[in-house]
């Protein structure tokens, strides 16, 4: 199966980062570091039906308080 690439919209909320994939609103996660967004395919995978070793993320930096205008 061919990679898909899927947006992560991540935003820092304290701690912590909230992500969010914009191909799929449904598919969030938390994680205190950006490094380890890539947890967020776990959720993709289960929205999706595809498996995780064939999402990609590209993750876009929101500034506070954007979260809901980015969809």
């Amino acid at each position: 199966m061919a990679m898909k690439t899927y947006t992560i919209l991540a935003e820092r909320d304290g701690a912590w980062w909230s992500l969010q994939a914009k191909e799929l609103p449904g598919a969030i996660s938390q994680v205190r570091n950006i490094e380890d967004a890539g947890i967020i395919k776990e959720a993709i995978s289960f929205l999706s039906g595809i498996p995780e070793d064939d999402i990609t993320i590209a993750i876009e930096i929101l500034e506070a308080g954007l979260f809901d205008n980015a969809s």
